[in-house]
Order: structure tokens, then sequence, then C-alpha cells
């Protein structure tokens, strides 16, 4: 049994006889010394971190049988709800009893190197560098442990979110075409993108790999940009139970599958997402399904979501569902390719060097280049309504990051007009 795997790729995987997971670590040591379980130390009251070569047999031989799982796409039969003993306070927390949360980090390992050994996805975690391999595969950059609770605290270094079975994430990727895996499976009643009709293309001049980890990220943001809602209200644990049903950090199941928003009078089904903490989280632990690491790049007392592995940025993580980067209704097309709402490290540094005004800035740049639907909805009111440049709606939500004479020197309002003229 093989499928094809990944848009336009060659490479095959046999989902039927899982090779030797032992021998394929030891031939890459760079892989297999990047993977660390967290010990609770009694004497200390930490945990210490602890190499794979250093595990009990009895450890090492459970992630051979994820590994085996993972390897013919059965389920990790970890829970969709970790149990949460974190004790309830106004702030939410997530804390793991140990044998979940060894769960959880066993399955997302043994999927990871799944996807890896299987050739499943274009790219190769071998030609990560270690501080990015650790994303993946080190506890440390999920857990703490929580003494006092007896338990593994989800931490906040990759943004707000509970872990939930790493086959989900990775049905969902598959079903909203970010990549392409046979023998997964499908999420009922998942939502998916519509089909983009002359949608404006930006080839990108990147090399293989990276272009098709780059290509996974858009086709997320793609559904992100159509489905996920900023929450209401505030960071706490009664507002992630009315949102989400959980007295802790937003599930990543609950976010993929929709919740009703209690705090509502309409009590519809909605993707809600907590914030740019939130959707750095959403990213990170939906991502890391595919081996692509994401990191929260804290910023002006903001979340901006860091793509590691090929050093690119958002400007802030609600860039997603920024209403210019909104579609105008369910079922019409994005107004601009999601790749491009990634910025280099180098603008990082250039917009973020001194500057906090820049967060959120590119889908405001974006809507600049591609006159987003709601610039041109802005236009239509202030041309009927005779308002100045310096006046009306349309320089109202950009003068954040622009002056009225650098617009028009961009031409702005000649080239809404010749759109609104045109539609």
């Amino acid at each position: 049994m093989s499928g094809l795997l990944g848009s336009g790729s060659s490479v095959r995987a046999s989902l039927y006889a899982p090779p030797n997971l032992y021998e394929w670590l030891n031939a890459n040591p760079n892989v297999r010394d990047s993977i660390f379980w967290l010990v609770p130390n009694m004497k200390t009251f930490k945990a210490d971190k602890q190499s794979f070569q250093a595990w009990v047999t009895t450890r090492k031989d459970e992630l051979v049988k994820a590994f085996e799982a993972a390897w013919n796409n059965q389920p990790s039969n970890t829970p969709d709800l970790p149990t949460n003993l974190e004790i309830p306070s106004n702030f939410p927390a997530t804390v793991i009893p140990p044998d979940q949360a060894w769960g959880y980090f066993k399955a997302s390992v043994a999927q990871s190197l799944a996807i890896e050994i299987g050739n499943r996805v274009p790219w190769s975690v071998k030609t990560y560098p270690s501080e990015v391999l650790a994303v993946l595969f080190d506890a440390e950059k999920l857990y703490k442990w929580d003494n006092s609770l007896n338990g593994f605290r989800v931490i906040s270094d990759n943004g707000y979110f509970t872990p939930s079975p790493p086959e989900l994430s990775l049905k969902f990727l598959n079903q909203i075409g970010a990549v392409s895996i046979p023998g997964l499976g499908i999420i009922p009643g998942l939502k998916t993108v519509p089909k983009q009709t002359g949608r404006p293309q930006n080839p990108l001049s990147l090399p293989t790999a990276k272009n098709a980890r780059v290509r996974t990220i858009a086709r997320l943001f793609d559904w992100s940009r159509y489905y996920l809602l900023h929450f209401a209200g505030d960071y706490t644990t009664e507002n992630m139970k009315a949102h989400w049903q959980y007295a802790g950090m937003p599930p990543l199941s609950r976010v993929i599958n929709g919740t009703i928003n209690q705090t509502q009078t309409l009590k519809d089904v909605g993707n809600w997402t907590a914030g740019c903490f939130g959707t750095t989280g959403f990213l990170s632990g939906v991502l890391r399904a595919v081996n692509i690491p994401v990191q929260q790049k804290f910023t002006c007392q903001h979340s901006l979501a860091h793509f590691v592995a090929d050093d690119l940025y958002l400007t802030h993580s609600d860039d997603l569902y920024n209403l210019f980067s909104k579609p105008a209704s369910d079922n019409s097309n994005l107004p601009f390719p999601s790749d491009e709402l990634l910025i280099t490290s180098n603008q990082y540094k250039t917009w973020f060097g001194t500057n906090c005004n820049n967060v959120g800035r590119n889908p405001a740049e974006l809507a600049v280049k591609y006159l987003s639907p709601l610039l041109v909805q802005y236009y239509v009111t202030d041309k009927s309504g005779n308002k100045s440049h310096a006046g009306g709606k349309v320089y109202e939500a950009l003068k954040k990051f622009y002056t009225v004479a650098e617009l028009e020197n961009l031409k702005l309002w000649e080239r809404l007009e010749a759109k609104v003229s045109g539609m």
C-alpha cells in the first residue's frame, strides 16, 4: 500500500512495514539526541531532562509502539481532552497528569518520526539545526513540572493551547489540503476552504522544501482566514469555559471542530481562538503534526508566530482574521495570497527594531497592494459622503501605518476609483 505524498511530490511511503526505529535513530543521531523527556525528581521538586539514550527500555519500547501505530495511521489512544489538574483560579492554565502528558508527547514524537521516515511530506527534519529540532522533540518546550499538583503544566512559550491527539491535527491538515497523505480518514463536519477562482498568485522563488513548507503554512492560513474568530472578553478561566467548555487553555480539538460561545445571544458554532496568543498556540500545536515548528515571538506585548525552520514571521498572529485579510463573504475569494502574510527576518527587524506601531502592519500593506474588499467598501462610503483623503474611512483604517502623502504617492485613491468603476 502506498500513496503519492505532498502536492506534486513523487515521494512514496509504505504504510504496512514499519522500519526499525532504533536503527533509524542511531543512523540519525542529530534527531535522536534532540528527543528529551522530563523525569520528575522528588529531591529537587523539579523535572530532569532525560535524553532518549538515557531512557529506560520500557519507555523506549513505548515510543516504538507509538511509532508503529502512527506509521499505519492507527489512533494514538490519547484522550481528546486531557484531565486538567489545575486548581480553578482567575487565569486559565492546563496541568496534565503525568501519564497523559507522556502519552501526548510520545504520540507527537512518534507521529513526527513516522512523517519523517515515511517521507510523507517533501521536507525533512534532518535538515533542521538542533534548536529547531528541539521545538518538535524536547518535552521542555511543551511542559514544566508542577510539583504541587503532581502534573505537567503546558507552558505558553509557543502560545496558549491544550494538546489534543496528534492524528487529529494531521487529519485536519490533510482534509483542508495543506498536505496530501493517504489513509487518514476524515473529520466529520469539518469546514473546508472554498475553491479560489482567479485569485492572485505569487510564485515563490524559494528552495523546493521551503516552498512546500510555506505552501502548507499558507493553506492553514487560508482556512484560518475564513473561519477563525477572535474570542470575546479576557483571559479568564470562566471565559475559557464559556468559549471552549474547558477550564484551561483552548484545546486544539475544540478550535478545529468549533464550539458554542456561551457569551453570545446567538448560540452558533464557531472556530474560536484566544486572540493572538491562542492563534500562535493553534498554529504551533497543529503544524507540529507535520514537522513544521512554530514558536511564539513576544513583541510589543503581543504574540507573533515565528516559523522557525524558515525564519518567517507574522506581524501579529491576529493578522489571520484582521478585517483586511478576510474574504468579502463566506464563498468569495480571499483578497490576497496567504503566503504574503509572512515576512522575512530582515523585514521583522526593520519593522520591529524600535517601533511597536508596526504590530499587525502586513494586512494593511497587502490591503493597499491588492485593494482588499473592506478598503473598497470604505472608498465607496467615502465617495458617497464626498470625504477628503484625510477625512475618510480609507485613511482612518490605514493611518496607523501610512501618511496621506504616502498613500497618494502609491496612487491608492486612483486605483480604488478604477476598481470601483470596473465593478
